[in-house]
């Protein structure tokens, strides 16, 4: 309930009320408009949606600085009922007066009056408080009673008056289609006959038709639009437009400059004191962050925008000494501050919607909805958002965001700059979980490090709240991935260095009671290892079908490094993985020594944007990446029901080396060819000495390899059951191989030894099976994993070899001059 305790309060509230009142009137529609006569009748074709705008119509008299808005709106369900019962129309009462001229409602071709001056009401709704804005603007609110189905809802009104400050230029948005079937849109401007209107089509190809009248130029356009324009999701702000006419009588964008530098001027004696009573710093290179973060931190964002305000700063003394103000007056107040220590510091118009599309209005003032700041130091071009709090960074490492293009209020300026895109922001996270027994504990320590927009975000997120808070609230988003997740301190904010390149370090402490989980079938316990953060990063539409570009989201980096120290030494086999998405990079790594396990992950995001034919693509890449995420340690421990895989392939290893010890001896002893009748029993020399050397080797490379993979292992098993059924019979088949080859290579080097007519052929067998195998081998690992770096050296090592040595068994005297002996005496 309302409470004024003073004489004077009333007074000004009924002033305010009556003031407003006042600026509502009734009257004929005037004299210069032409009104459409609209369509009788909503189209016999379907339409979308409970209402359809039969006409759609705006006329604009600009040496009258009035505006005619015009409009006839068929209801067809009840949901168009509610929605356009309420007639609701804003206006500026301190620069402008609101004409209602008629509201009717138009019922089996009858019309009911619904004008009635009385039950307008007048109230301040202040849309963008929630954005601490405030401009002043009513709205008159027409509640309709009595609206039925088929109902036609007809009502035009004038405002008259245009902001003061725009003195008499003219900017306005002409729409051509919208969220609602509009059958008829109409748009009529006067201007003076000496006075041209420039215009930009967008997304359409309606043109004008220009009258002449006495002393009159008279711009028409009509369209029809029964098809809404319909919108994909979390298309980009810039690019989700409707078509439209961009109209101003601005010649270009030099004029708009000509018009705003009066606004930018200040007073600069008021300057000198505020600079002296906030700057102590003696280089000059150390008072510019000081006074940017003056300005950011100290002057709090608010903006009063009403009339001539929404244009003009305010002065630089007074937003210093109220200590708030909207992007206007702090960007003024700081350029002030920079230009009273010797820096060239100027004021830039941006928008934040369109971006870099803003190249495509027509130039004028209302192109632009923020103002930030540029300056020059030692030669190069610096921007500064002064309405961002809490930023960091020096020069070349303070955040800025991809606002795209911006109008410099500086003399001489003919045309938009581009604005360089700064630094990529980038998180990286450094977890280390110590797992100290098969119990379940472990130790979670997480120390973030953030630069850039990342870590203005961070410091802010820190700034507003307390410490015990964000603990908790760190502590619930760890709690999805570890559900029995407790805080063993409060978690640390270290920011040594804001001015210097803007990094900033969380550490996180942690204590996980079960890190050890039981599979389904209680074979073993696993632990997982998961990036919750980068999945954040990888949210993207279920679906491909659309026709709009896509926001992905603003460049930046991602790094995350999970170390697992574990109760005891790991086999880890090896793993890496990189996926190119085009909007983003993906890099996995997986590596260990000892009893530590490292997993790495690491996410680019290389472009904000990408067409919808791409979309279909980057799904398929993201669900790529989604598999890369999990990872898991395992370890059997004493579960009942263990495999034991280890013990089985110790098994496997004893009747594989069995039957090659068989084979071996009926080899050794059965295969016995006639030697070659001119052999002179000679030596192993020559070019042989080189098969030998590499003959000899061979076992022990392979005795080296076997120990390193660590068949017998029950971990390595277990570690292998984790990776699909491909792997398993990968594994499988290349541990047979090595036990198979080794004993053959016994075998040989055997026969080798003594110089046995076996020989020749059988190293012809060692060559073909070692170049095969190698091929084979890579072969299959590529197939169950595209992204597998082929081992092309050892490729080419095992094709050389066999290529000079198969030859060279099979023809050469020497060899078989050497290998001459058998195993039974012959005659």
């Amino acid at each position: 309930m309302w409470k004024i305790h003073h004489p004077i309060s009333l007074f000004l509230l009924f002033f305010h009320f009556s003031f407003s009142f006042a600026q509502v009137k009734t009257t004929p529609v005037p004299e210069w408009v032409k009104p459409h006569p609209g369509i009788e009748k909503a189209s016999p074709k379907p339409t979308e949606g409970g209402f359809t705008y039969l006409l759609f119509e705006r006329q604009y008299h600009i040496p009258q600085k009035t505006s005619f808005s015009h409009y006839k709106i068929q209801v067809l369900t009840v949901d168009g009922i509610q929605e356009n019962s309420d007639i609701s129309i804003n206006y500026d009462p301190t620069y402008q007066t609101l004409f209602i001229h008629e509201i009717t409602i138009w019922r089996e071709g009858k019309a009911i009056n619904k004008l009635n001056l009385d039950e307008v009401k007048t109230i301040q709704r202040e849309s963008g408080a929630n954005q601490y804005i405030y401009d002043g603007s009513l709205s008159a609110l027409i509640h309709l009673s009595d609206v039925q189905k088929q109902d036609i809802i007809e009502y035009s009104y004038s405002i008259k008056g245009f902001n003061p400050v725009n003195k008499d230029f003219f900017s306005t948005d002409l729409y051509h289609q919208l969220y609602f079937p509009v059958q008829k849109f109409h748009y009529r401007i006067i201007t003076a006959a000496d006075t041209d209107l420039h215009f930009k089509n967008i997304e359409h190809q309606y043109s004008p038709t220009i009258e002449q009248a006495p002393g009159q130029k008279i711009y028409s356009w009509e369209n029809e639009a029964l098809s809404p324009k319909l919108f994909d999701i979390n298309v980009p702000n810039w690019l989700a437009n409707y078509p439209m006419t961009s109209v101003s009588n601005f010649s270009g964008w030099e004029e708009v400059v000509s018009w705003a530098l009066p606004l930018y001027q200040y007073d600069a004696r008021e300057i000198s004191p505020i600079s002296k009573s906030v700057n102590k710093k003696a280089l000059t290179e150390e008072k510019i962050p000081e006074l940017i973060r003056m300005v950011q931190d100290d002057i709090r964002y608010l903006g009063l925008e009403s009339g001539m305000s929404a244009y003009r700063p305010n002065s630089p003394k007074k937003v210093y000494d109220q200590k708030f103000g909207d992007c206007k007056d702090k960007s003024l107040l700081l350029v002030a501050l920079l230009r009273e220590e010797g820096v060239k510091a100027y004021p830039l118009l941006v928008n934040t919607e369109w971006k870099s599309e803003t190249k495509a209005l027509q130039p004028s003032q209302s192109a632009f909805d923020h103002c930030v700041v540029t300056y020059e130091w030692e030669g190069k071009n610096y921007f500064v958002d002064p309405t961002i709090s809490d930023q960091g960074g020096s020069f070349e490492d303070s955040f800025f965001p991809d606002y795209g293009v911006g109008l410099v209020i500086k003399e001489g300026v003919k045309d938009l700059i581009e604005i360089p895109q700064g630094k990529v922001p980038y998180t990286k996270i450094n977890e280390l979980i110590t797992v100290n027994d098969f119990s379940g504990n472990a130790e979670f320590i997480v120390r973030s490090e953030m630069y850039g927009r990342k870590a203005d975000e961070t410091r802010a997120y820190f700034a507003n709240k307390p410490k015990e808070e964000i603990t908790q609230e760190y502590l619930n988003y760890y709690a999805n991935l570890y559900p029995g997740i407790s805080s063993t301190a409060v978690v640390k904010l270290m920011d040594y260095n804001r001015n210097g390149e803007n990094l900033l370090t969380v550490e996180e402490y942690y204590q996980i009671p079960d890190f050890w989980q039981n599979a389904d079938d209680s074979s073993y316990v696993y632990g997982q290892i998961y990036p919750i953060v980068l999945e954040s990063l990888l949210e993207l539409p279920k679906s491909a079908n659309r026709t709009m570009p896509y926001f992905v989201g603003d460049p930046e980096e991602f790094y995350q490094t999970t170390q697992v120290v574990l109760p005891e030494n790991w086999n880890i086999t090896p793993y890496q993985n990189s996926i190119d998405a085009g909007a983003f990079t993906y890099d996995n790594k997986i590596f260990g020594s000892g009893n530590t396990v490292v997993v790495e992950h690491s996410l680019k995001r290389l472009k904000n944007t990408i067409p919808a034919i791409e979309v279909a693509e980057l799904l398929k890449k993201k669900e790529e990446v989604m598999k890369e995420l999990s990872f898991y340690v395992t370890h059997t421990g004493q579960k009942k029901g263990s495999s034991n895989l280890g013990q089985l392939s110790i098994l496997l290893a004893l009747i594989v080396i069995g039957f090659g010890i068989y084979f071996g001896i009926k080899l050794y002893k059965n295969y016995d060819p006639v030697p070659w009748e001119f052999a002179e029993n000679k030596a192993i020399g020559g070019w042989l000495v080189f098969p030998t050397i590499g003959l000899l080797a061979t076992p022990v490379y392979l005795l080296i390899t076997i120990f390193e993979i660590e068949y017998f292992s029950e971990q390595t098993w277990v570690n292998v059951n984790t990776h699909g059924m491909g792997l398993r019979l990968l594994f499988v088949t290349e541990m047979v191989y090595n036990f198979c080859f080794l004993a053959f290579t016994l075998i040989l080097i055997a026969l080798f030894l003594r110089r046995r007519t076996s020989v020749p052929k059988l190293m012809v067998v060692f060559y073909s099976i070692s170049i095969s195998v190698v091929i084979l081998d890579n072969f299959a690992a590529y197939f169950l994993n595209p992204d597998y770096e082929v081992e092309t050296r050892e490729i080419i090592r095992a094709t050389a070899a066999a290529a000079i040595w198969i030859p060279y068994f099979i023809k050469s005297e020497r060899v078989k001059s050497t290998f001459c002996k058998t195993f039974r005496p012959r005659d």
